[in-house]
């Protein structure tokens, strides 16, 4: 097994800029200063003790930034992050997640296999459009879909996707979920508490491909006439 690199600082986490597909474990709560930029990540990231996850606290305010934005721009290659907490405030512009504004991109894709599980998000995250809890955007980018297990991440932050008053097509803006904005992945035992507000909104997703044994509690407010929230390719969804 891999021997990871502890993160017991704020430092600590930094190392991630220089070496981002290494594996690194969480053993204290930490707090990123406020002059912390969103990294890419291609490694792994659990806490130490699954059985008490530690947290990530930051506060990002970029609502002027055209990348993601989250506590990683976004996440690449063979990922695998699990049993950790994030706290704070997040503000972007489009794609912002607490966790990550995108999973992959279209010139660095994620691989299959990669495995998101037992997240947590407490963080307040708000942009214009694709707007989650966790991920901001989860897309399709090559043959992946189907191949990611995306499971147990719970939201109790506010999530807001304001949209973008300046556009003509109001369908491609405004999506915001408690979980992620939209994603491309099944989703699986996720909840949110936390009140989601967007042209298009969701409490676990505001367009997915499909969610089972997932619920949501927290007020939902959709700014349109039409769904609060979209399920790709026909696909239905056990969201209550």
């Amino acid at each position: 097994a891999d021997h990871p690199y502890l993160i017991k600082e704020a430092d600590d986490f930094m190392r991630i800029e220089d070496e981002p597909d290494k594996v690194y474990a969480l053993v204290k709560d930490i707090t990123l200063p406020d002059s912390y930029e969103p990294l890419v990540f291609k490694g792994t990231l659990k806490s130490l003790d699954s059985n008490s996850p530690k947290s990530i606290t930051v506060n990002i305010n970029r609502p002027d930034d055209e990348k993601p934005v989250g506590l990683f721009t976004y996440v690449a290659g063979n990922v695998k992050i699990s049993d950790i907490i994030i706290r704070g405030n997040i503000i972007g512009n489009s794609i912002v997640g607490g966790l990550a504004g995108e999973t992959g991109a279209s010139d660095d894709n994620i691989s299959g296999g990669s495995s998101f599980t037992n997240i947590k998000n407490e963080a307040n995250v708000e942009g214009v459009n694709y707007v989650g809890g966790i991920f901001g955007q989860s897309w399709n980018y090559g043959s992946w879909i189907g191949r990611i297990t995306v499971s147990d991440l719970h939201n109790s932050g506010n999530i807001t996707a304001i949209g973008d008053t300046e556009t003509t097509n109001t369908s491609i803006t405004g999506y915001a979920g408690g979980v992620v904005g939209r994603i491309r992945a099944d989703m699986t035992n996720c909840s949110n508490t936390g009140d989601v507000s967007g042209l298009y909104s969701g409490g676990i997703a505001g367009s997915a491909r499909k969610i089972t044994n997932s619920f949501n509690s927290g007020n939902i407010t959709s700014h349109t006439d039409d769904a609060s929230l979209e399920l790709d390719e026909e696909e239905s969804g056990d969201e209550e």
